[in-house]
């Protein structure tokens, strides 16, 4: 018998229609549906959808993170019993049949979360949201199943009583590597990610653009300052948390382009270049509340 599928957003200043979109894209594959708004200005917009759409809603006063909002989705859903959840960002909208794409493979050994194609509506670029070429462990396969160290949360399917067993997310990295984090997570506690054939997903990571520098294909991201902060601190927070997984040059090289490069070829350079340095310097020094 299949286990009930859960759908969950967390909610922040989001864009009231393309929030709709992704509802309407999602509520009809799922069986139940909670939002968790981390103190939106636009509020009432928010609780208006989540009326329209049948959604359990829970209310944070302040933006507390995405970790721990997607910790209260976890500790929500698992009051019902044994679920799978699907994680979605605000302006993330699933295609048709993703979910019975998923539901194939519930049952793979040890898999502790699903992931699947991903299309940017900025690049055009379809991938599956693992970002791998700074970890010393690669994707493999295995009897034709895919499977990969790493995805983006938005468009993931996890066992929640998985997750809750785990520890859940990182409140500490409050946003960004928070997915990262979680998947490592996985795999120390003997777990796997199922990555499908399926491109699943319309996602945006930030305003991304691509451009060249110094002759090499780039994306910029257009991330405010305080994303930049985050990106910094928590960069250098997985790789003090996971260094025996990590190749520290790699990814060492790249927290430093992020740092003292790309800031100047996106607008607000200066408070962007200044958030980044005191994200690092607060990794650096273990600063992270």
């Amino acid at each position: 018998m299949c286990k009930k599928i859960w759908a969950s957003i967390v909610t922040y200043n989001p864009e009231k229609n393309r929030l709709r979109a992704n509802l309407e894209s999602v509520r009809s594959q799922v069986d139940s549906l909670v939002i968790v708004d981390n103190g939106s200005q636009n509020v009432d917009d928010v609780r208006d959808l989540a009326s329209q759409f049948d959604c359990h809603l829970i209310l944070n006063r302040k933006n507390e993170g995405i970790a721990f909002a997607l910790n209260q989705c976890v500790d929500y859903v698992t009051e019902h019993g044994d679920v799978w959840l699907l994680t979605l960002d605000q302006d993330s909208v699933c295609k048709e049949g993703l979910i019975d794409c998923y539901k194939k493979y519930l049952n793979a050994e040890n898999v502790g979360m699903l992931s699947c194609g991903i299309y940017d509506r900025n690049t055009g670029i379809v991938s599956n949201g693992i970002i791998e070429r700074h970890l010393k462990f690669k994707s493999y396969k295995e009897r034709e199943l895919q499977f990969v160290p790493v995805a983006i949360t938005s468009g993931c399917l996890m066992n929640a009583c998985v997750a809750k067993n785990i520890g859940g997310f990182d409140n500490q990295m409050f946003i960004d590597y928070v997915d990262f984090d979680y998947c490592l997570s996985l795999h120390e506690s003997g777990y796997r990610i199922l990555k499908v054939d399926f491109v699943g997903l319309l996602h945006e990571i930030g305003h991304a653009k691509k451009i060249k520098i110094l002759g090499r294909d780039c994306i910029l991201t257009n991330h405010s300052p305080i994303r930049h902060y985050y990106i910094s601190r928590n960069t250098v927070y997985f790789i003090r948390k996971y260094n025996r997984y990590v190749n520290k040059i790699s990814i060492t090289t790249e927290l430093l382009a992020r740092v003292f490069i790309v800031p100047f070829f996106e607008k607000n350079s200066f408070a962007k270049l200044k958030a980044a340095l005191k994200g690092l310097l607060d990794g650096i020094r273990m600063k992270l509340r």
